[in-house]
């Protein structure tokens, strides 16, 4: 019983070191299971070879909508000495309004650490896709991580699209060091 406890810890520990995606359902392939959605404007649409992407747009409802996961499976352990490194791909058209995508740290009582954010703001466009990433260490007090994805007061012709929504975990290793 103890080995296997061990080798399930050893296999968990190999797939972080490895780069594994943490995100769960990250491509929306699964529409939104994983998430939580606040808005209508937040949906998933396809490409023209089929590929998804999260589109958000205006909400006159809602003018300011969130998308959120909670990252299953990682332990406490997991956050000392490790970097994450989050990345995604994403195409404006027009924003008036903001959009953040962030990591929000929080501790084993269930409290905000602090959050790694990537800010787009009022009239930051990208016609095409351009890839998007940042690298973060965690806080040593860090019990799990969230993803969110929020959108502010996002104007009539607004739209951000996402997509290869990823983050994965490296090893912190002291310069020089292999």
């Amino acid at each position: 019983m103890r080995f296997i406890f061990l080798l399930i810890l050893l296999t968990a520990a190999t797939l972080l070191a490895a780069g594994e995606n943490l995100i769960p359902n990250p491509d929306f392939r699964d529409n939104f299971s994983g998430w939580w959605k606040s808005g209508r404007g937040i949906s998933l649409q396809s490409d023209a070879d089929g590929a998804p992407f999260l589109s958000c747009q205006h909400d006159s409802a809602k003018p300011q909508q969130r998308l959120i996961a909670l990252l299953p499976g990682i332990t406490q352990e997991d956050f000392k000495d490790g970097l994450f490194t989050l990345r995604f791909q994403a195409r404006l058209t027009s924003l008036q309004g903001a959009v953040t995508v962030k990591i929000r740290q929080i501790d084993s009582n269930g409290s905000s650490l602090g959050y790694h954010t990537l800010r787009f703001c009022q009239y930051d466009t990208v016609a095409d896709w351009q890839d998007f990433s940042g690298t973060y260490q965690m806080h040593p007090n860090t019990n799990k991580i969230g993803l969110y994805l929020d959108f502010f007061y996002l104007g009539e012709d607004d739209q951000f699209c996402l997509r290869s929504l990823s983050l994965t975990r490296q090893e912190n290793k002291a310069p020089g060091q292999p």
